[in-house]
């Protein structure tokens, strides 16, 4: 016990007389100065320069001693810190240091403390102060006398993040709403007057903790202002972010990062909302849902774009994209612009704009969508690209602008062209297994949208698409009749070849469900579908075939061609008196079929409008009597003759 007494005894001793050296040192700098004329200290920005060879000898000696005093003000207020702690249960706080500082310090002298050691200093003070707050008890005393002892070490600012610490963990029990409510301003305002000389994140994860979430974004606000206090992140971003405006650029990354803690807290509010097994979706909200909801809102409706910039990407990183739309700002615009044209989120942007009813707008970035190039984006997405840009233009918020009518011209005949162009991509991917120029092709026509000539003659042409060429041609108005003439043979041929059956009515059937299809796809008026050309040459088909003679006549009705128009084809067939009936093998085909026309013609009373009735049996009265007079110079024609009498008598009876 009286060794103890005597220990200590010594170790105050020491500490006296060394703080006491210490502390005299600054008289003697004082003296020193006036003895050599420069009163005026120089200050801690000019101790790299100490001793400099080409200063005045007196300016030397005055820098090395101001040099010299700054050290010992530093080793002083280590010493103090020290002893500080020693007063404070040190070796609790040792303890409590993380491992690595506490590794650093067991193996520390006096010295290194010193010299390199001003982080492992600090973390002894926060460690010191976190221990007293822990136990819930006052760190005024502890603050006024660290501020006292080493004031380099443990600046204004630390001491008020202390107390704002103290104040938000006192917090914690009170129950009054009104007396928190007024602890929590009184934190924010003392943090508000230190920023950014403080780590805030610390003060707005306490914040969050008690749910005041309008002060963690006032808090991020003020810090955000306070790094960029000239608002140099706002022109950086205004110019489209320009990479030679590095001013700008550092200034937005600093706002950017004084506004992490928006994300920190919407991922506390976000993982509430999962914890209900809820999936977030802002519909149908849940009420911590309503409350993630009205704090996104929030933060959005800060006049700052590094803030919006931060709740965007949050949403992006949670897969909340459509609310994107929902919650998007004008500044949802130039933040979308930053993702390539093939990127998902670009088609967020014409989503934004329809739905603030800039209709004319959201068609203009569609078109962009569906022209931009490259294979990520395919054709069929290409194609909705298009046609939802022209709804977007057909709605009642365009207007009647000249240009916007233009444009709208222009879209529906892109996508007329693009539907071509499908036809082509899909004709030419059933090649893909015979053909080696199919890959390369597919890849072109999924990669742009081409124009009807490229269709025509770099696709259609050389993998003889017929149909896609008759497409092409009606699209483009094309009038060529031979060319279309020509295509139709090849089209019937083709038909033909593919049919896998011998049997003569079911190539029949083949060839007419083709024709139908394509009669219902072209209007019989379109120069792509020459009905007088197309019933002769299936009539010579039929009778090549020698099938159901009212093939032909029926499938044209199917596809309304009027009967009074057939009508007069045949009429024309049988005037032309073609020997290609004998030459196909039935000299009297064109009449059988005329009678089985004729005859559905009396059996059918919906075929036509009452009446037009009357006046079409006439006509075919007159074309029946003519085919009568042709059959009585003919052998073996009897049964035919009888059945057009009976056919007239029944036109008679109309």
């Amino acid at each position: 016990m009286v060794f103890n007494s005597f220990y200590k005894l010594t170790i105050a001793i020491l500490e006296a007389l060394l703080l006491s050296h210490l502390a005299a040192y600054p008289h003697f700098c004082t003296v020193v100065f006036h003895f050599l004329g420069l009163s005026r200290p120089i200050g801690r920005d000019h101790l790299d320069r100490t001793a400099s060879p080409g200063m005045p000898l007196r300016i030397q000696e005055k820098s090395s001693l101001d040099a010299l005093k700054a050290f010992i003000d530093h080793a002083t207020q280590v010493f103090g810190l020290w002893k500080v702690l020693c007063q404070h249960q040190i070796h609790l706080v040792i303890n409590a240091l993380p491992q690595e500082d506490k590794n650093m310090l067991l193996v520390s002298t006096y010295r290194d403390l010193v010299l390199c050691g001003k982080d492992l200093c600090s973390s002894l003070i926060n460690t010191v102060i976190n221990l007293y707050l822990n136990q819930c008890a006052s760190v005024d005393s502890l603050s006024s006398k660290l501020r006292e002892v080493c004031p380099s070490l443990y600046k204004t600012e630390d001491a008020t993040c202390t107390k704002v610490n103290e104040i938000l963990m006192g917090v914690k029990d009170v129950t009054d709403s009104d007396q928190k409510f007024r602890l929590l301003r009184n934190a924010i305002q003392l943090c508000k007057e230190v920023l950014p000389h403080m780590n805030h994140s610390s003060v707005c994860k306490q914040l969050v903790q008690h749910k005041y979430y309008d002060g963690v974004i006032e808090v991020c606000r003020d810090a955000a202002n306070k790094v960029d206090p000239h608002n140099l992140a706002g022109s950086f971003v205004a110019k489209n972010q320009r990479p030679e405006d590095q001013a700008g650029s550092k200034a937005y990354l600093n706002r950017c990062n004084a506004y992490k803690d928006l994300a920190t807290m919407l991922d506390d509010l976000f993982i509430k909302c999962q914890m209900g097994n809820n999936t977030i979706s802002f519909d149908g909200l849940s009420p911590t849902q309503k409350v993630l909801e009205e704090v996104i809102t929030k933060c959005l409706a800060l006049e700052d774009e590094a803030a919006h910039m931060v709740v965007y990407d949050w949403l992006v990183t949670r897969n909340l994209q459509a609310s994107l739309v929902k919650f998007g700002q004008p500044s949802l615009e130039r933040y979308l612009l930053h993702y390539p044209p093939d990127n998902a989120l670009r088609d967020l942007l014409w989503q934004y704009h329809e739905r603030a009813g800039n209709h004319a707008r959201a068609a203009q970035i569609l078109y962009q969508l569906a022209t931009s190039r490259g294979d990520s984006i395919k054709l069929h997405q290409r194609q909705t690209y298009l046609g939802k840009a022209v709804m977007c233009m057909r709605s009642d918020g365009v207007g009647c602008a000249p240009n916007l009518g233009v444009f709208l011209h222009e879209l529906e005949d892109m996508v007329q062209v693009a539907r071509v162009q499908k036809q082509v991509l899909d004709k030419i991917t059933g090649l893909a297994s015979s053909r080696a120029a199919a890959d390369e092709a597919i890849k072109k026509l999924n990669s742009n949208l081409l124009s009807i000539t490229e269709l025509f003659t770099d696709f259609a042409e050389p993998f003889n698409l017929w149909e896609c060429k008759l497409t092409i041609l009606d699209v483009a108005g094309h009038d060529d009749q031979e060319l279309i003439k020509n295509i139709w043979d090849e089209i019937i041929k083709e038909e033909l070849d593919q049919c896998t059956s011998s049997s003569p009515d079911e190539q029949m059937l083949v060839v007419m469900s083709k024709v139908k299809s394509l009669g219902l796809q072209f209007t019989i008026q379109s120069p792509c579908f020459p009905v007088y050309y197309l019933v002769w040459q299936l009539e010579l088909l039929s009778c090549r075939l020698n099938v159901n003679k009212s093939h032909v006549h029926s499938i044209m009705l199917s596809i309304d061609v009027p009967v009074v128009v057939l009508l007069d084809i045949y009429d024309k067939m049988f005037v032309a008196n073609e020997h290609c009936w004998i030459n196909e093998g039935n000299e009297f085909h064109l009449i059988q079929v005329i009678a089985s026309f004729a005859d559905s013609f009396t059996n059918n009373t919906r075929i036509v409008a009452a009446h037009e009735r009357r006046a079409i049996a006439v006509q075919f009265q007159d074309l029946i009597t003519s085919c009568l007079s042709n059959l009585y110079t003919k052998r073996e024609t009897a049964q035919l003759v009888s059945y057009l009498k009976t056919i007239q008598t029944n036109l008679n009876r109309i």
